[in-house]
């Protein structure tokens, strides 16, 4: 699903030759509206709390911007970010939204994703949020930039100052910076790189009289 896992899977064992690259593909979460009325601007993060997600840092970097944080997304670490939260004083600025079914409509709400993970194979969300126009931050860990790519703000993982930064760098891009970034992780591209895996298999072997 990205170069960083082929290497994950190289170091592992797994001959270099028989690995290949498909990234993983989304649908489009284009067309959405504007559903949340908190004073902006208002920054998006979607995914499980859980450690690796790195929403922590997410947490600590709210205590140095204006705004609103939301968190979409559940798990065992909720009682911990909202503990830090009010340890860090932003409590009454961030929500905690739960699982969620309207993604499109989040992602058109978000002035800006953040996507603060210490660790990640890809991070399909942020494919869905460029595609959709939203403005992108992330750390640049695992598979992430190559998401990103040049159409968002990578930063460092795991530094709250660091992601402060770039969240301010992020909401200074026009909405729908990325789009053309995102629309590179599309399902029809994912199918046609996997199609295109299988016809080297089935030439190879007709080469080979199988």
């Amino acid at each position: 699903m990205s170069h960083h896992i082929r290497q994950v899977m190289i170091t592992a064992g797994v001959p270099a030759e028989k690995l290949e690259v498909v990234h993983s593909g989304v649908r489009s979460r284009a067309g959405g509206r504007n559903i949340l009325d908190f004073p902006r601007p208002i920054w998006g993060a979607v995914g499980a709390l859980v450690p690796h997600k790195g929403h922590a840092t997410l947490v600590r970097a709210l205590a140095e911007l204006p705004g609103t944080g939301v968190i979409v997304g559940s798990g065992p670490g909720e009682a911990e970010l909202r503990a830090l939260a009010a340890n860090v004083g932003v409590s009454d600025r961030m929500q905690f939204l739960g699982q969620r079914e309207d993604v499109e409509d989040l992602l058109a709400s978000f002035d800006v994703l953040v996507h603060p993970s210490l660790e990640e194979g890809l991070g399909q969300v942020l494919a869905e949020a460029l595609e959709a126009g939203c403005r992108v931050v992330a750390s640049r860990a695992g598979g992430i930039p190559e998401v990103v790519g040049e159409g968002g703000v990578l930063v460092a993982p795991g530094n709250a100052a660091a992601l402060a930064v770039g969240m301010r760098q992020a909401l200074n891009l026009p909405r729908g910076y990325g789009i053309a970034q995102g629309r590179r992780f599309s399902v029809e591209a994912m199918v046609r790189g996997t199609e295109a895996i299988y016809q080297d298999v089935l030439d190879l072997r007709a080469v080979k009289g199988l």
